[in-house]
């Protein structure tokens, strides 16, 4: 199991520390950035299925995964930039216990409310 600091914001105001994410060897985490970020999102709207469906990957897991969706569904941005973006960078047990200690911690699966994580498995 690899402990993730998941990110999240948009492209003009960066990203802010939002949750600890352990994932299993396992769980697949370019899936798993991409249900987090749909996980935000009201389910059914269409924007869960938007997001999933545009969002852009980049990076590696053992380092730092990146994860940009440039417009929402009705072309919005954030003054220009991208409309969503997010980071997973994986984190130690001690910068856990010591820098992030006030961030809720989840397993992959209690991250996801149920229609996020059909979506991660249907992607994953």
């Amino acid at each position: 199991m690899t402990s993730y600091l998941y990110r999240r914001g948009d492209g003009n105001d960066g990203n802010f520390p939002r949750a600890i994410v352990d994932i299993a060897d396992s769980e697949n985490p370019y899936a798993a950035i991409r249900a987090l970020l749909a996980n935000d999102y009201i389910a059914g709207r269409g924007h869960r299925r938007y997001i999933v469906a545009n969002t852009e990957v980049d990076g590696e897991a053992e380092y730092t995964l990146y994860a940009t969706v440039f417009e929402g569904p009705k072309g919005e941005t954030a003054f220009g930039a991208a409309w969503i973006t997010a980071e997973m960078s994986p984190v130690q047990e001690e910068d856990i216990e010591g820098s992030y200690y006030a961030l809720p911690r989840f397993t992959l699966r209690k991250a996801l409310d149920a229609p996020a994580w059909r979506l991660y498995r249907k992607h994953a």
